[in-house]
C-alpha cells in the first residue's frame, strides 16, 4: 500500500502513515475479509489477583502513623527503629523506613553538633575579644 499524502510505501491494512502521520482512507470499523469476525461481547474475566510476598507487602498511610509515633518513643522508639532496620524477618518497606529515620537521626545530631559547636565557638571568641 502507497500513502496518498507522501507516496511512503505502507504494510496493507495500515490506518495512519507511518512517515507522514495523515489517514490513509482505510476505514477499521468494517469488517476485513482475511479477518476472523470478533464476538460482540466478551466474556468478563476475573480481576488478577496479585500475589506480594509477605515481606514485601506495603505499608498502609496509618501504617507510617503508628511507625512514627512508635519510632518518636525516646528509648523504646530507638531500640525499635534498630530492630526494624536491621533485622532479618521485616518488612522491606518498613525496613527501608527505619533507615530512613535512623540517617535522619544522624543528618540532625550532626547539625545540632554543628550549630552548638560554633555557637559556642562564636561566644568563646566574643569573651576573650572584650
Amino acid at each position: 500500500m502507497i500513502c496518498p499524502n507522501c507516496g511512503a510505501q505502507l504494510a496493507d491494512q495500515t490506518v495512519h502513515c507511518n512517515y507522514c502521520g495523515q489517514p490513509t482512507g482505510i476505514n477499521m470499523s468494517q469488517p476485513m475479509p482475511h479477518m476472523q469476525q470478533m464476538p460482540q461481547q466478551m466474556p468478563q474475566q476475573m480481576p488478577v489477583q496479585l500475589q506480594i510476598p509477605m515481606d514485601h507487602k506495603p505499608i498502609s498511610p496509618m501504617g507510617y502513623f503508628g511507625y512514627n509515633l512508635l519510632f518518636a518513643i525516646p528509648i523504646v522508639g530507638l531500640i525499635m527503629m534498630f530492630m526494624y532496620a536491621f533485622g532479618s524477618d521485616t518488612n522491606v518497606n518498613v525496613k527501608n523506613f527505619a533507615r530512613y529515620y535512623l540517617i535522619m537521626y544522624l543528618i540532625s545530631i550532626v547539625l545540632v553538633v554543628i550549630f552548638y559547636g560554633s555557637l559556642f565557638a562564636l561566644m568563646g571568641a566574643l569573651r576573650t575579644s572584650t
